[in-house]
């Protein structure tokens, strides 16, 4: 797999769902945010969970990391739900 040298991942969210609102708060905030979605190794369990991500991986440009990490930071405080 290529990864993008610039991009870094912030964390790993524990379902889609869950990936997708980190994502709408980054981008909401102005920041770029991308997913990285990583499946089970074993083909028992893509057979068996072919809908089933096993993490969620949300990256963001390395020199914007510190500025997500307080963006989300602040979410939370709010209490928005957001996986930790």
């Amino acid at each position: 797999m290529v990864e993008h040298p610039d991009l870094v991942t912030l964390e790993r969210a524990p379902t889609r769902e869950a990936g997708t609102v980190v994502l709408e708060i980054l981008r909401d905030e102005g920041i770029p945010a991308f997913a990285r979605v990583t499946f089970p190794q074993d083909d028992y369990l893509l057979d068996q969970w072919w809908q089933v991500l096993h993490a969620v991986e949300i990256q963001v440009p390395r020199d914007r990391l510190d500025e997500a990490r307080t963006v989300l930071a602040a979410a939370r405080e709010a209490g928005r739900e957001l996986p930790e």
